[in-house]
């Protein structure tokens, strides 16, 4: 890979001087890009589908795309073994592990999840 980009990917706030702040930093550090939706956690799935459709779009000759949340750890040594020395340019892979048997706290009660 002769170029590595990176970008944070939001929603838009209902908070105006927030939806500012946003927008002045992204014109500052050229590195947010904003779908027009509201950010909600339980939107993720359409913000996802959003991400795709813009890398689609905007990202013609792209080898290479890791998406990341902010829960998520990273072991970046797996991370580069995998990419130099197991995907070919012209693979699609998908990769990731699922968590199982997780507590989710949201407000004040905990609800037991099953990802599966």
């Amino acid at each position: 890979m002769d170029f590595v980009g990176f970008a944070f990917f939001l929603g838009k706030t209902s908070g105006t001087d927030i939806q500012y702040q946003i927008e002045q930093e992204a014109n500052l550090n050229k590195d947010i890009i904003q779908v027009d939706m509201i950010e909600d956690y339980y939107k993720l799935d359409k913000k996802g589908a959003a991400l795709f459709n813009w890398i689609h779009n905007n990202c013609f000759e792209i080898d290479f795309l890791l998406k990341v949340d902010d829960d998520i750890y990273l072991n970046i040594r797996n991370l580069a073994t995998t990419v130099a020395l197991q995907l070919s340019p012209l693979s699609n892979y998908i990769y990731g592990r699922g968590a199982y048997n997780l507590f989710t706290i949201r407000g004040s009660t905990i609800q037991k999840k099953s990802y599966s």
